[in-house]
């Protein structure tokens, strides 16, 4: 520098000193951007909960919208606790790697091995491999004998979820194809407390959340109270919020059984690459596919030791990422590993449209792109049940989707093949919209007055169906 003549060195600082001063201002946009875009949202979908973006090591925004507790009228604060559901999957993935850095086991390791109980063949050769990657065939909570109507309210012990486990009929022969699925990475968090002999919440406090100082990370306990955890709540088709309804813990561990704030998840997702927290060869190892077969619920994205894997494409970074979802609680946190760039979701409603609406949005806020905040609703037009009736039937695509548009106790909904049913609001006589999703709908009709025709507009996409 002392050796820059004068001019020069003038230039070069006041060129840094633009920069930071650019960088400050970009800052200073995303959380104004942020702020707006969230208090819509909070109107719009009821969004409720905490947002926190980053890049390198400093926080470029940090919200926190709607309440912790409706019943008291407390709101959400920044280090609010809340169920992280599946986000839980890429810590027991972790958990896995460090199994295998300290030789307990190997990730083509056999169940047969660690269940001696097992008597299916195809069962006892599902790898460690295949349960990490969503290719062993287990399947998800739909395998579970009466899950969602009764075992999901009860208390279980590990024996009790193990033998229904094993009672499931596998979906394909391991290792040909892919299917998510939560009871595996039960079984995986079973390996892990077999091979260390500790317990799964014990396992997590002392080889990741005290390494790097999680405070508000652990595994949730229902008879234990827990400071500054919120309360859940459910979003229905009706726009009605509702207590979440009660779902026990126990069959969720090592897939959907932690908690977390906004803060601790930050720490965590910047802990493999800004802050080098574990082995390199590790970390490479976690955000490496484990199969050539994606995942489709994901838009067949890859997937790693518990984090899916969105490639670059067009301005689309590459992503890693990992979202949750259970009654009362939706979430997401995404790396962008090129950019160093960090998103942390929370929120205590479920089930929020968190992939296709609220991550693709903030995304673009994060990065400064082009962006047009949603539309805050009008009131709707009130139609009487008679104008409405014309509306309802069957209706299908060119290429074979189907969508049901029906009255109901003088209100009219939309439910899109196996989806469950939505209300759809009056723009005017013959367009309509949804509230808790981006969709439109525009009915045609003939010189007669009957509906012909309907065009949905959403989701960046048109599609065109016809009445049958």
């Amino acid at each position: 520098m002392k050796n820059l003549k004068p001019v020069t060195y003038h230039l070069l600082l006041y060129l840094l000193l633009m920069a930071a001063a650019a960088r400050a201002q970009t800052a200073k946009d995303i959380d104004a951007v942020l702020k707006q875009y969230l208090t819509i949202q909070h109107q719009r979908i009821g969004f409720n909960g905490v947002v926190l973006l980053a890049r390198d090591s400093a926080i470029i925004s940090q919200q926190a919208i709607g309440y912790a507790s409706h019943e008291w009228s407390i709101p959400n604060t920044l280090d609010a606790k809340f169920k992280i559901a599946s986000m839980t999957k890429p810590f027991t993935g972790l958990l896995v790697g460090l199994a295998h850095q300290e030789g307990k086991l190997s990730l083509d390791d056999r169940l047969e091995q660690f269940f001696p109980q097992l008597s299916q063949p195809q069962w006892k050769q599902i790898s460690i491999r295949q349960l990490l990657s969503h290719t062993s065939g287990v399947p998800h909570w739909q395998g579970f004998s009466d899950y969602w109507a009764t075992a999901s309210k009860l208390s279980l012990s590990t024996d009790q979820i193990l033998e229904e486990i094993f009672h499931m009929e596998l979906l394909f022969e391991p290792g040909t194809q892919s299917a998510y699925s939560s009871p595996a990475y039960f079984l995986l968090a079973s390996i892990l407390e077999k091979v260390y002999q500790q317990d799964y919440a014990t396992l997590i406090k002392q080889k990741i959340t005290a390494k790097l100082s999680l405070e508000s990370t652990g595994a949730f306990d229902p008879l234990r109270i827990i400071p500054g955890m919120t309360e859940g709540y459910h979003l229905l088709t009706d726009d009605s919020l509702i207590v979440s309804p009660h779902r026990d813990i126990s069959a969720m561990k090592g897939g959907g059984n932690l908690y977390s704030s906004a803060g601790d998840m930050m720490r965590w997702i910047r802990s493999f690459h800004a802050d080098k927290a574990w082995d390199e060869a590790l970390v490479e190892k976690i955000f490496t596919p484990l199969t050539d077969k994606g995942i489709e619920q994901k838009n067949n994205d890859a997937y790693g030791m518990g984090w899916y894997i969105r490639e670059k494409k067009g301005d689309q970074p590459k992503a890693y990422y990992s979202a949750g979802g259970t009654f009362g609680y939706s979430s997401i946190a995404v790396i962008y590993p090129e950019e160093r760039t960090y998103i942390v979701i929370l929120a205590n409603v479920s089930f929020l449209p968190m992939d296709d609406v609220l991550w693709k949005d903030i995304e673009k806020i994060a990065f400064n792109k082009t962006f047009e905040l949603p539309a805050l609703f009008t009131k709707s037009l009130h139609l009487s049940a008679n104008e409405l009736e014309k509306f309802s039937g069957r209706y299908t695509a060119a290429n074979g989707m189907e969508l049901q548009i029906f009255l109901h106790m003088d209100k009219l909904y939309a439910k899109a093949g196996k989806n469950p049913p939505f209300e759809i609001y009056a723009k005017n006589q013959h367009e309509f919209f949804a509230k808790k999703m981006e969709l439109s709908f525009a009915f045609q009709l003939n010189e007669q007055g009957q509906v012909t025709t309907l065009r949905t507009k959403g989701k960046g996409r048109t599609d065109e169906f016809r009445k049958q």
